[in-house]
């Protein structure tokens, strides 16, 4: 299966590459639903658990916790707050209850890839559209591949702006806020006349949502952009994989690019087997830290964790073995200077996933860890710092007495004390092939970005009944 499509593409009832295998005919209402549910039979560690949803199918993709008292959470849904498949935002207010809930898309199918802040306390939203959009000057038509689709929302999920683009093909999988106020979005896009399928492309957006620059990155084979971060000099850390031609990864790739998309530095990080990196953040010391997944000795995969200097110069490098088809999807600077991995591993003889998260100390010893699910598939897509020492864990299951599919929230307690690590997971010391990209040609992309009247945004504000929060 192709590495990064396999990262929510999906079709109505779940198959060719999601990872939830439901499928679901659902009772359409614009109310969304919050459910306290008990789960410390699972994971004693685990508090304030609920399942967040409609009555369809619902993914999360990201959690931002701007203070560690509330939340935003984001994802998308089919069949579950509209006909059609939207992006959703579920906001916090008083004690963590949902504030207010809103859908975002048009006529047809709209994947939320992304989240970041945006300025003034809003949310940048990006993804992929198959919808059908009217301009003042055309008709933007359903297409295949799904186009690019971004959405700019106020703190109380006013739409500002949307857009997308006529001459991109390719995706966007990360989003950084800038300190101008702008975002820098991270994937792939064809490279013409390269004969490869993919190259590395990022994009700048203004706070206004005004494409300032775009680049694509030849690294001599297809290569994908899943993650990018600002950094504390001012630039933009970038990370993601070369791929071969079927999708899957080889190497994992990480570049530092100035304000105007000009690279400062290029990696590649090669491992005995192949590896590739999902996620980036950058810890208080400005050193940046990958985590992905990699092939494992037993032929299987672990999770890969990747620790590189701010000149990205390897550091350390783990595969935790024993979590059999183990994927990083997230990493997040822990409290102090630990590092919190969160994303899925197999699941037993069924071939499904279970929810995984992992506190590593700075030095990659784990220090707790957890797994979360039940007899069908649950994932975590997503961590941020929360209050006290703990973890907000945001991702998507079926168990639980979910609907079909549905938000799972958590908050985590790492039992650092209690030594809660499980016993197998396996951490090999990976040998790291560290060669600094040859001279990368950047080439400039010309899209044609497309704004959006907002009156062609279909945005449903949903209910939200009282709950026992």
């Amino acid at each position: 299966m192709n590495d990064w499509h396999r990262l929510g593409s999906v079709t109505i009832c779940l198959v060719a590459g999601s990872l939830l295998n439901a499928c679901a005919t659902a009772t359409v209402r614009p109310v969304v639903d919050v459910r306290p549910i008990s789960i410390t039979d699972v994971a004693t560690s685990v508090s304030d658990a609920f399942l967040i949803g409609g009555g369809g199918v619902d993914w999360a993709r990201t959690v931002l916790c701007p203070t560690d008292n509330w939340c935003a959470l984001f994802g998308f849904g089919n069949k579950s707050f509209t006909e059609s498949t939207d992006f959703f935002v579920v906001v916090e207010g008083h004690a963590n209850a949902p504030s207010w809930a809103q859908t975002y898309g048009g006529t047809h199918r709209d994947t939320l890839r992304t989240a970041a802040l945006a300025s003034g306390g809003g949310y940048l939203l990006v993804g992929t559209s198959q919808s059908l959009f009217f301009t003042a000057l055309k008709v933007i038509s359903p297409s295949r591949p799904p186009r690019p689709f971004v959405v700019n929302i106020d703190a109380a999920g006013a739409p500002r702006w949307a857009l997308t683009f006529d001459s991109l093909v390719g995706e966007f999988f990360g989003a950084a806020l800038t300190s101008d106020g702008g975002h820098v979005l991270v994937g792939h896009n064809p490279l013409a006349g390269s004969g490869r399928k993919s190259a590395l492309a990022a994009l700048k957006l203004s706070a206004g949502g005004q494409v300032l620059w775009a680049r694509a990155y030849d690294f001599g084979a297809n290569a994908v952009g899943m993650a990018a971060v600002p950094t504390a000099d001012g630039g933009i850390a970038i990370a993601g994989f070369t791929a071969a031609d079927d999708g899957r990864f080889l190497k994992t790739v990480l570049m530092k690019v100035d304000g105007q998309g000009v690279p400062l530095w290029a990696r590649l990080y090669a491992t005995e087997g192949r590896n590739g990196a999902y996620s980036l953040t950058e810890k208080a010391d400005s050193s940046l830290v990958a985590a992905g997944s990699a092939d494992a000795a037993n032929g299987d995969r672990g999770v890969f964790v990747l620790k590189v200097s701010s000149a990205g110069t390897s550091v350390w490098a783990f595969s935790f073995e024993g979590l059999r088809n183990g994927q990083a999807m997230h990493v997040i600077p822990g409290h102090g200077s630990d590092i919190l991995v969160a994303g899925r591993m197999a699941d037993g003889p069924h071939g499904g996933y279970d929810g995984l998260a992992l506190l590593l100390d700075t030095d990659g010893a784990p220090k707790a860890s957890l797994v979360l699910g039940g007899p069908k598939d649950d994932e975590i897509m997503a961590a941020a710092r929360w209050n006290a020492g703990r973890y907000r864990l945001v991702g998507s299951t079926e168990n639980f007495g979910a609907a079909f599919v549905d938000v799972l929230s958590v908050v985590w307690s790492p039992r650092v004390v209690a030594g809660e690590v499980l016993s197998n997971l396996d951490p090999k010391v990976l040998t790291i092939e560290e060669t600094a990209a040859p001279e990368i040609a950047r080439v400039d992309l010309r899209p044609t970005a497309v704004q959006l009247p907002l009156s062609s945004i279909e945005s449903t504000k949903l209910a939200v009944p009282a709950t026992n929060r």
